[in-house]
């Protein structure tokens, strides 16, 4: 399908490539979930493909790159949530990088615990020893 774009004016033109990403996004993470519901119920098993991978290669035509892709971002929406962040942030961010890339990219989003105390209180036994008296006098006795 080809269209004439004879008289559009450029701010239309990019307005309209604006929306048809806007569109294409939002099927990327429909198609991502459906995938990994594919997944879930192993439909792939089902059609006698043996993994997710030769699924998406040789029954839906995806690339190699493409099918890795896609796996690992369906099996990451699934473990992660988070990832379907607004305005799909995360799925931007992550094009083009590398399964353990797109993981630590994840996990960058997730709220973290507070790190442990690294400083201990000392056992109070009511007597100084020399290490205590040097620690305390800032130096030798």
């Amino acid at each position: 399908m080809h269209t004439s774009f004879e008289g559009v004016p450029s701010s239309a033109l990019t307005a309209r490539l604006y929306e048809i990403r806007r569109q294409e996004r939002s099927l990327l993470v429909e198609f991502l979930h459906t995938l990994a519901e594919v997944e879930r119920r192993r439909v792939h098993l089902d059609l006698a493909f043996p993994s997710l991978f030769a699924f998406l290669r040789e029954h839906l035509g995806c690339s190699k790159a493409a099918a890795f892709r896609r796996s690992t971002a369906a099996r990451l929406l699934v473990r992660f949530p988070e990832a379907e962040a607004g305005p799909f942030e995360v799925l931007d961010r992550a094009s083009g990088r590398t399964e353990d890339e797109v993981q630590a990219l994840v996990a960058s989003y997730l709220p973290r615990e507070a790190p442990a105390d690294l400083l201990r209180r000392l056992p109070s036994s009511g007597r100084s020893g020399p290490e205590t008296r040097a620690l305390c006098s800032g130096g030798g006795e």
